[in-house]
């Protein structure tokens, strides 16, 4: 299958700082039919005249301008406009290796896959760059599994994505949400759609202070909340995914967020937020006190033993997620989890080994605590269990 025309959609928002030198890593792809989309969400600086001059330049830069509605309906905007076989999506501040379009059309004529994925490199305010795990050997049951669990980028970016999945206006991305890429990529991958994962990192993550990827506030647990609630109905009860791996890397970026504030104040009330919705949607929590979801749970492969992982103590928030003092008695009844006989790590049951990490936070808890939350401590062993290390 040969590939005659890609499309490279830039949501561009009062970005005329970078965005000439974004634009600039486009034009000089080797992948000779690229169409680039430019949709300038209600931008307030020089970005709409930037985009003109450099449009008239280059007539494979097409420019689409809005008033300010947000990056869902910025993207979906480009992605109605495209008109390439394949496309992507490119932020207006990132950096693109000059064969990206190209390798990535490459793998996915070879395969013909319906989503191709790249691995990123995060280029931190410091000069630090850090690697997107590799992912390549895992199969699409796994790989899923580790985008739940945070193991994997959840993000848009970084991906070939073929333009007729997005034909069902299903899988546009939703207007309102902030980390809206969460949101997509659980929903369209949980679809089974063909996916291709390269060991090759093309795509330049330009992690700045100040971006929405570093902002927590109450829009932004209102809109985690909100994703918990999608992520449930696109996976439902049959899906073949452990049952409590579906909600840890969202809880895990919610936690990890906390945990980097700097205003008591807000950590508090925020705390109080988070209690108040697991009281009121139990089945959207990290707990394993649930019967429900316990019976849910599948047994996981597990490749390291327990005593090789780090767990840290956490913060008062331990008592949050174990509120129930008989969760675990009621879910080792309920899923009648043992120790596995011969000692094996490779069969001992997701189930066991959660409940083995609640009752190592039980016995410590009383020690002095550490600055990080609970789940974003149990994001981080089980991930370094299902995901080999």
């Amino acid at each position: 299958m040969i590939i005659e025309k890609i499309t490279a959609i830039v949501t561009c928002c009062n970005c005329a700082d970078s965005l000439a030198n974004s634009i600039g890593f486009l034009q000089d792809q080797t992948f000779s039919n690229l169409e680039i989309i430019c949709v300038d969400d209600g931008s307030e600086d020089e970005t709409p005249l930037i985009l003109s001059e450099l449009a008239k330049y280059d007539p494979r830069i097409t420019i689409i301008s809005q008033s300010r509605k947000g990056l869902s309906e910025a993207r979906n905007a480009g992605i109605k406009k495209a008109t390439g076989e394949y496309l992507f999506f490119v932020d207006d501040d990132d950096w693109l290796k000059p064969d990206f379009v190209e390798t990535l059309a490459s793998a996915a004529s070879d395969t013909q896959a319906d989503i191709v994925s790249s691995r990123n490199l995060r280029l931190m305010p410091d000069g630090e760059s850090i690697a997107s795990n590799k992912i390549v050997a895992f199969s699409d049951a796994e790989y899923f599994r580790m985008l739940l669990i945070g193991y994997a980028a959840n993000s848009s970016w970084a991906r070939l994505w073929r333009r007729s999945i997005f034909d069902d206006a299903e899988n546009l991305f939703f207007p309102g949400l902030i980390h809206e890429d969460m949101d997509h990529t659980y929903r369209v991958l949980a679809q089974g759609f063909k996916h291709k994962r390269l060991d090759y990192c093309g795509y330049m993550w330009n992690f700045r202070d100040g971006s929405l990827s570093r902002q927590m506030s109450e829009k932004h647990l209102l809109s985690f909340f909100s994703i918990l609630e999608r992520v449930d109905r696109y996976l439902g009860e049959d899906q073949e995914t452990e049952v409590m791996l579906r909600f840890l890397g969202i809880w895990a970026t919610v936690f990890k967020k906390l945990d980097e504030m700097t205003s008591v104040r807000e950590f508090m009330a925020f705390k109080l937020m988070i209690a108040e919705f697991v009281e009121k949607n139990p089945h959207l929590s990290w707990s394993l006190a649930h019967e429900k979801r316990a019976r849910k749970i599948r047994n996981a492969r597990i490749n390291q033993k327990i005593d090789e992982l780090v767990v840290m103590i956490p913060s008062d928030l331990a008592m949050l997620m174990l509120s129930d003092p008989d969760a675990e008695r009621k879910n080792m009844r309920e899923a009648e989890v043992e120790p596995p006989k011969d000692g094996s790590i490779e069969n001992m049951s997701f189930t066991y080994v959660a409940i083995s990490l609640l009752r190592a936070i039980k016995i410590v808890q009383a020690r002095p605590p550490y600055n990080v939350s609970l789940a974003y401590v149990v994001f981080r062993v089980l991930r370094r269990v299902m995901g080999r290390g």
